[in-house]
């Protein structure tokens, strides 16, 4: 029996090869490469600024000399920065705080590689629309609070995105990665949505994910929000909340997940997500009252959104 040539081998090794990475890139490029995210051909000017002096960048943040027009900006856009050499850079931001003459992107993420090696310079600022890529059939809209910083909740439909290609995010706004989902106003609470849920856009899931307890208290405006969606045959997914350490707090929250509870048995569309006293999920109470879900409760959270949609599925 001949022996195979070498270079045979050396083919078939170099193919497998090829083909163990092509697989791996599809597993693993939308979390390493996220620009491959969105749809650069749908890409929408919104206004062109013209050129500014930039100050500093880092890989979160943009400051530029400040000029009254940049107060239009809004982070619901993406920055494009373009140097005078003719690269080009795309940058999100959560918010801007205007500081000794200059105008402070902060709390961002850069959609492509982070500029390297900028000191000040002249650079052209334009404002576009990026929107994302819709190449699945699971439709979700998120709703909740959109002043969380620094939080988990933040990062919650980018890693549910890296897991599951088939998710298509719904909304009207979109968060520092990209994925649009529904605000809601911190000081009106649920009930400025149940006054406007015509402005719901249309969608499979809702996912109402809030952190505070004052929203929690009107039982009425919750039922009537969870009866109105589900008359459209929707599905809503609702979350326990994990109790605090030894807190006097945890008197409402107990009263929190009774009422979700209580709200997901009257309707068979509405789904519990069970995080107080599951998989050590845990939460902080802030000197300010303000209460949030720590790293472990974000994860489990997550895990739960995944084997939901999973089972939906099936």
């Amino acid at each position: 029996m001949n022996p195979v040539p070498n270079k045979i081998i050396y083919t078939l090794s170099f193919l497998a090869i090829s083909i163990y990475m092509l697989i791996d890139f599809d597993l693993k490029g939308h979390r390493e490469f996220p620009q491959l995210n969105f749809d650069w051909n749908r890409i929408e000017l919104i206004k062109d600024y013209g050129s500014y002096e930039l100050i500093s960048l880092a890989h979160n943040s943009v400051s530029l000399k400040h000029r009254k027009d940049l107060n239009g900006l809004s982070s619901n856009n993406t920055l494009k920065i373009k140097t005078n050499k003719g690269k080009i850079y795309y940058f999100r931001y959560e918010y801007k705080l205007v500081k000794d003459a200059n105008i402070q992107l902060r709390g961002g993420v850069w959609l492509t590689q982070q500029p390297k090696n900028f000191k000040k310079s002249i650079i052209s600022i334009s404002e576009v629309h990026l929107p994302m890529v819709k190449n699945g059939d699971i439709n979700i809209c998120f709703l909740g609070y959109s002043d969380n910083k620094w939080g988990g909740y933040r990062s919650i439909m980018k890693d549910l995105k890296q897991k599951n290609q088939d998710i298509n995010f719904i909304g009207p706004k979109q968060d520092v990665y990209g994925y649009p989902y529904m605000p809601i106003n911190v000081k009106k609470g649920l009930g400025a949505v149940v006054e406007n849920l015509n402005q719901l856009p249309k969608t499979d899931i809702y996912i109402v994910f809030i952190e505070s307890i004052a929203t929690y208290k009107n039982r009425e405006v919750w039922i009537q929000f969870v009866e109105e969606i589900t008359k459209m045959g929707q599905i809503i997914y609702l979350n326990t909340w994990p109790e605090l350490e030894e807190n006097p707090k945890n008197v409402e929250i107990r009263k929190i997940n009774k009422l979700l509870r209580d709200i997901s048995e009257s309707n068979e569309n509405i789904k519990i997500l069970e995080l107080n006293g599951h998989n050590g999920a845990t939460a902080t109470m802030l000197e300010n009252g303000q209460y949030f879900m720590d790293n472990s409760g974000y994860k489990l959270y997550k895990k739960k959104i995944l084997e939901q949609i999973e089972r939906k599925r099936d």
